[in-house]
């Protein structure tokens, strides 16, 4: 009797992948890509926040140069844009458009204060990942 290539026995005849390791790499799959995934989160957070801190500390920049201008710390962040030195410095950057919204990595506003309590210079502060001011972590440049 003929046998087909398919029911060979021996070294050479294939084998199938059963139900159950076919699952097992599957659930061991998904676990790598929970993890991988988690770790992927914390660095896009972490890199948004160093994001809104240099964004932040250029405004601060901004500040300073309208204060050398002004004798004074404007009384809200569209004034910027009426001194020439802090608009050319501004004019790379996305996060405060012409209205004086400035808008952090994680779309929430930043809220300017004038006198920031030190010295009275100004304050800007971030709500940061969780968009809730007042937790541990805001982000803010004095």
């Amino acid at each position: 009797m003929k046998r087909h290539a398919c029911h060979r026995a021996g070294p050479l005849a294939r084998r199938a992948f059963t139900m159950m390791e076919v699952l097992v790499v599957i659930v061991i799959l998904a676990i790598l890509l929970a993890l991988v995934s988690t770790v992927v989160r914390r660095v896009m957070v972490a890199s948004e926040v160093e994001k809104t801190k240099g964004n932040m500390t250029l405004v601060m920049r901004a500040l300073e140069r309208y204060y050398d201008d002004k004798a004074q710390y404007p009384t809200a962040l569209v004034d910027l844009f009426s001194v020439d030195a802090c608009r050319e410095l501004l004019s790379n950057t996305t996060c405060i458009d012409s209205s004086g919204i400035m808008i952090d990595g994680f779309g929430n506003q930043i809220v300017y204060l004038k006198e920031g309590g030190r010295g009275k210079r100004p304050l800007l502060t971030s709500p940061g990942p969780d968009k809730t001011l007042g937790n541990s972590d805001d982000i803010s440049v004095p």
